[in-house]
């Protein structure tokens, strides 16, 4: 058993260590994969199974089906050196001696890794532990994705464009490179990255854009679903027009008698409530489309609500990991203590 676990803190119920710091390798794998260790009579049965229609779920508020993460299966008897840096490993010890409890991990064998490991003397146990905890263990793997894409961005930061956005907007977030400007003000900024990217023996225009705006705040119940939606239509309104005249950016809020309202969740960015709306764009008189993620909080000092939302135009390809991507930038929204422009 690694080092890692003798000096485990027990945390809401789940444990969770690191080991001292070293020199460790880059960790390994594709992003939003995990890697099972399990012997195949599990994978194959219960344990497997659950594994399998939790972590694998379906994503929603996608224009496409793509799962949570994709998972891969590995016999502890082949989990060899080569496998031990990969970025997230769920090894599964049921029956085998160890004592109970569901283990978190981090940087154990290289840099960004996380390791859960879930000990149990029965599958039925097993089972139970991991149904127990499953939401959080997917939280976990989600922040350590997501904080991997944080240190990516740290060194590929546009450090001219982000002190233009401050400037203007009086608000701070750190814009990576391959992003201009097509309209800024003192209200909000739209920033946008053209990509052309081949798929099924053609080139497809890709388009990732980061809206950055702010609004007066006047109560709590800014942070709804529905007055977030209105305020971004408003802003979209009048800002994101769309390749057709007279067409602009809106948030889908239904189609067919399916209600695609976004959905939304309340967390903490350095100890500040955060508002995450995650849905699905359209453009009223055009047709265009995808997801987008919005973050949004307080700026007690200007009594105003400031967010960063990012949202993807690309119906040829997958939109998980770019949109990993995009909610790993709007992350970085902060307020600054300085008089707003």
């Amino acid at each position: 058993m690694s080092r890692a676990l003798l000096g485990v803190l027990l945390f809401s119920g789940l444990t969770v260590g690191c080991d001292e710091h070293r020199s460790l390798p880059k960790c390994t794998g594709a992003p939003g994969e995990v890697l099972v260790v399990m012997t195949k009579g599990h994978w194959n049965s219960g344990p497997g199974g659950a594994l399998r229609t939790t972590l694998g779920e379906w994503l929603p508020r996608l224009p496409q089906r793509e799962h949570r993460f994709d998972l891969a299966q590995v016999p502890p008897e082949q989990f060899g050196s080569v496998l031990l840096t990969h970025r997230n490993l769920l090894i599964a010890r049921i029956g085998v001696g160890d004592s109970s409890g569901v283990y978190v991990m981090r940087d154990v064998h290289s840099q960004g890794q996380i390791i859960v490991q879930i000990n149990a003397p029965t599958v039925a146990t097993w089972m139970e532990s991991f149904n127990k905890k499953a939401r959080t263990i997917m939280d976990r793997i989600d922040d350590a994705e997501r904080d991997r894409l944080i240190e990516l961005h740290e060194g590929s930061r546009d450090n001219a464009l982000t002190a233009s956005v401050q400037h203007a907007l009086g608000f701070a977030i750190d814009v990576p490179m391959g992003y201009h400007v097509v309209r800024q003000d003192s209200n909000m900024a739209w920033l946008q990255q053209d990509q052309v990217m081949s798929g099924a023996g053609l080139e497809h225009d890709v388009v990732r854009g980061l809206l950055l705006y702010h609004f007066p705040y006047t109560s709590d119940s800014t942070f709804t679903v529905d007055y977030l939606v209105n305020e971004r239509d408003s802003i979209t309104h009048t800002y994101v027009e769309g390749p057709n005249a007279g067409s602009y950016m809106i948030v889908q809020r239904g189609f067919g008698g399916m209600d695609l309202m976004p959905l939304a969740n309340g967390l903490s960015i350095d100890s500040r409530f955060t508002y995450r709306m995650r849905g699905l764009w359209g453009m009223h008189g055009a047709k265009m489309g995808g997801p987008f993620v919005q973050l949004s909080m307080v700026d007690t000092v200007h009594q105003r609500v400031i967010c960063a939302d990012g949202y993807i135009f690309s119906p040829q390809f997958d939109k998980r990991e770019p949109m990993r991507d995009l909610e790993a930038t709007c992350w970085s929204i902060r307020t600054i203590n300085t008089p707003s422009p």
